[in-house]
């Protein structure tokens, strides 16, 4: 037994690589890029693949398993959303090796364009969640969940958020890894074909299957019950345990809960034990509106003793359970800052020259370039989702306005290409401004298909466009302004669908590969 100080996304990566997985997939999002990103970097041999978006690397994980292989995809909760479709349906089919879907949830949106709780996900698809407090719990649950996936031949959630994937701590473990399962395929139309006619009877088997799935959560280790004070009790969920845990005095009752479906008899047990309860959890009141229903004495967000928004913090659950906390950070007293781009980045030029031709709209992406909203740029209008500068600027151009949209390479890679196909098919009056950076940026410098060169085929830009049908240009954005201007001002009178690809590499990226 040794010993390592790890991250919660690499607790996550090293688990999966002792569980015996034989693939990871994954689409860069923060906070849950680096797990695919350490198991990248562990020399341990298990392939990596970074997929076009996130349904695209939870099939892929999904095919690897169909062949009895062990299979992590990992993605950002937004990612989810994308990948809902494939998720949703394998429940119904089932899997075979076993499958662990790590999603990194980020409350507070540190990095993200809005808050949710992807265990709320997990409750509707009607498949197991683990949700980890800390680094060590990471780690021996990722493995737990190899096992529980196997055992019900069911994918399994293991919720994340951003203080446990960024959160250090001590993980106990040691060097025996489990082997890889040998490859098998196990053909079963009747699981595998979700028809209509087969998916009503394997909706019914996955129904009569809850009360299992409810009695492998009461079993395992990851549940604690202390009961203590009858006044009055916590229950407490993934890192919200853990904020809790440096208040808690040894006096209040103490449930802690770590799977999903609840743990019934326990949550029974503390429910009759104690005459108030306080639920702290980090997301969505999950717990507590499963409690309040049966008990009115059970508080949290539900009824205002804790904040429905934002993230979880110790001082928040101190003034919560009506305790002192002095561990708040001085006051620095600067004034506020927008974010904006690093110095020398080429899409402060492209923005420039885009806000100089002064369109009538912009409608913008997920990615770097969305710190042109704001000062001193100021010039993106709409940002909603992945992809959807392509498509909202088609509503636009079918309304009679000549929109642009702008996104980054990676992003249209990921969801910008069946909004671009819908634009030549309508011939769509609209320019696409491609920043054209040559990694995925915004979260760490992760290949895209057009520039992997890792031995990989790479499927440029060019090459999509041409092969669509769409005219485009390419342009450097550190040419001289006017020309600059001339090349966007001839590229936005061109009738659509018309691209632009502004290039110039991620100067930071390049740094860092050069310091290495």
């Amino acid at each position: 037994m040794s010993r390592q100080l790890w991250t919660g996304d690499e607790a996550v990566a090293w688990g999966a690589i002792q569980a015996g997985c034989s693939l990871s997939a994954a689409y860069p999002g923060t906070p849950a890029s680096e797990i695919q990103e350490a198991i990248g970097r562990s020399g341990s041999g298990v392939p990596i693949y970074w997929c076009i978006n996130e349904k695209v690397a939870y099939e892929t994980a999904l095919g690897a398993s169909y062949a009895n292989q062990r299979a992590l995809v990992s993605m950002k909760h937004v990612g989810l959303n994308v990948a809902m479709d494939p998720f949703v349906n394998s429940v119904f089919t089932g899997v075979n090796g076993g499958l662990v879907l790590a999603v990194g949830d980020d409350p507070s949106m540190y990095s993200s364009q809005n808050e949710q709780d992807s265990r709320l996900l997990a409750a509707f698809a009607k498949t197991f969640c683990l949700e980890p407090s800390d680094p060590q719990e990471a780690f021996t649950m990722t493995q737990t969940a190899f096992e529980i996936s196997e055992r019900l031949r069911l994918p399994v959630l293991l919720r994340l958020v951003t203080r446990v994937c960024y959160g250090e701590g001590s993980v106990a473990t040691d060097s025996t890894r489990r082997p890889v399962n040998e490859t098998l395929l196990r053909h079963d139309r009747r699981r595998w074909v979700v028809v209509p006619s087969h998916a009503k009877l394997l909706h019914k088997e996955l129904n009569a299957r809850q009360r299992e799935l409810e009695a492998i959560s009461e079993d395992l280790p990851f549940n604690e019950i202390h009961l203590l004070s009858k006044e009055r009790g916590i229950i407490a969920s993934g890192v919200a345990y853990a904020h809790v845990r440096e208040h808690w005095n040894g006096a209040d009752s103490l449930l802690k809960i770590g799977s999903y479906p609840l743990p019934r008899s326990l949550l029974k047990r503390f429910l009759e034990h104690c005459q108030e309860i306080i639920v702290v959890e980090e997301g969505e009141p999950l717990v507590e509106r499963a409690l309040a229903r049966l008990d009115p004495k059970v508080h949290g967000k539900l009824d205002g003793t804790l904040p429905r928004e934002w993230e979880m913090t110790p001082d928040l659950v101190a003034q919560a359970l009506s305790l002192p906390y002095s561990h708040r950070p001085a006051e620095v007293g600067l004034p506020p800052r927008y974010p904006g781009f690093c110095v020398g980045c080429g899409y402060n030029r492209a923005f420039a020259a885009l806000k100089r031709l002064a369109p009538p709209v912009v409608t913008g992406d997920i990615g770097c370039y969305s710190l042109a909203a704001f000062p001193p740029l100021e010039v993106i209008d709409t940002i909603v989702c992945m992809g959807a500068s392509i498509g909202m600027a088609l509503g636009l151009a079918y309304s009679g306005i000549k929109p642009v949209a702008v996104l980054g390479d990676s992003t249209f890679f990921h969801s910008g290409l069946p909004p671009m196909v819908d634009a030549v098919h309508n011939r769509a009056d609209l320019l696409v401004l491609i920043l054209d950076n040559e990694i995925t940026a915004m979260t760490g410098g992760q290949p895209t298909p057009a520039w992997d060169n890792d031995g990989k085929a790479p499927v440029t830009l060019e090459r999509v466009l041409g092969g669509l049908g769409v005219p485009f240009q390419v342009v450097n954005p550190y040419h001289p302004e006017a020309e600059l201007d001339e090349v966007f001002r001839q590229a936005y009178a061109q009738p659509g669908p018309m691209a632009l690809i502004s290039r110039s590499p991620c100067l930071t990226e390049g740094k860092r590969r050069k310091a290495a």
